[in-house]
C-alpha cells in the first residue's frame, strides 16, 4: 500500500519543479495577501502530480519568504532561478505599495483597473462557457483608455497604510510645504543647520579681527604681545637647558682627567 501524501508539506524539501509551479502561481496572483495566500495554495494543489507534494498556505507562504530574503550571489552569472523569480513579484508588490500622486489620479486609475481585471481573470477561470452549455455571449467592445477610466474631480484620494497618514493629513501637509515653500521664497529667509550657523560665527569673527587688524586695535596688539612673551619664556628655557647640559659636561670632564 503506497504511503498518502503530506497535507503540510512541513520538512519535505522542495524540488524545482515544483519550486517553478509555486512561483508560477505567486506570479499570477498579486499581490499577495491571506486571501491570495489561499488561491495560491488551492492553484497548487490542483491537478497536483503523483511526485509532487501537497502544499498547505503556510509551507508556501515559508518558501516563499525564504526564497524572497535570501541573499544573491554577487557577480555570480549562474543566479539561482528561483530567487530571481521570487524577489521580481516582491519588487512589484513593493512599487504599486508607494502614495498615489495628488496631482494626476489619471496613472493611478489605469493601474488599479488593470489590477481588477488581472484579478478578476485570475480567479474566475473556471467560468468560461463552453458551446455545449448554450450560446456564448458576444465579447464586449474593447474600450481606450480615456473611454474606460473618465477623469473625475471628486473622487476620494487614497494613500497606503505604510505611510501613517490619512489622505486628508497627506493632503493638509502638502499644503502646508507649499505655504512654507512660497513664504521662503519671499522673504528670502529660511531654517539652516548648526553647522552652518557655526560656520557663519567663525567667518564673522575672522572678518572681525582681520578688520580691527587694520585699525589697530586693542585686541590685535593683546594677540601680539602674548606672542612676544611666550617666544620669549621659549628662549629663557631653551638657555636654562644649555646652561645645565654645559655643567654636566664640565662635571663629567673633571672626573675623567682627575
Amino acid at each position: 500500500m503506497a504511503p498518502s501524501k503530506s497535507k503540510s508539506g512541513r520538512g519535505k524539501s522542495w524540488t524545482t519543479p515544483e519550486l517553478n509551479r509555486m512561483l508560477t502561481e505567486v506570479e499570477a496572483v498579486l499581490p499577495l495577501g491571506s486571501n491570495e495566500l489561499e488561491i495560491v495554495a488551492a492553484r497548487y494543489d490542483t491537478e497536483l502530480p503523483r511526485e509532487f507534494t501537497e502544499r498547505d498556505v503556510d509551507a508556501i507562504k515559508r518558501k516563499f519568504m525564504l526564497l524572497k530574503n535570501s541573499m544573491k550571489p554577487t557577480g555570480d552569472p549562474a543566479c539561482p532561478k528561483e530567487l530571481v523569480r521570487a524577489k521580481r513579484p516582491y519588487y512589484l508588490m513593493e512599487s504599486r505599495a508607494g502614495v498615489e500622486p495628488f496631482d494626476d489620479t489619471t496613472s493611478a486609475k489605469v493601474a488599479s483597473a488593470e489590477v481588477d481585471d488581472t484579478g478578476a481573470a485570475v480567479e474566475s477561470p473556471e467560468k468560461v462557457t463552453t458551446p455545449s452549455e448554450g450560446v456564448t455571449a458576444p465579447p464586449a467592445p474593447i474600450l481606450s483608455v480615456a473611454q474606460a477610466v473618465p477623469e473625475t474631480a471628486t473622487e476620494t484620494r487614497s494613500a497606503s497604510k505604510r505611510c501613517g497618514k490619512s489622505p486628508e493629513q497627506l493632503a493638509q501637509l502638502n499644503n502646508e510645504l507649499k505655504r512654507r515653500a512660497s513664504t521662503v521664497g519671499a522673504t528670502g529667509s529660511m531654517t539652516v543647520s548648526q553647522t552652518v550657523k557655526r560656520r557663519r560665527t567663525i567667518y564673522s569673527l575672522i572678518s572681525k579681527l582681520e578688520h580691527d587688524h587694520d585699525d589697530g586695535s586693542d585686541a590685535m596688539q593683546v594677540v601680539i604681545d602674548m606672542e612676544e612673551r611666550a617666544a620669549a619664556r621659549e628662549f629663557e628655557y631653551r638657555r636654562e637647558r644649555e646652561a645645565k647640559r654645559e655643567e654636566r659636561e664640565q662635571r663629567r670632564n673633571e672626573l675623567f682627567f682627575a
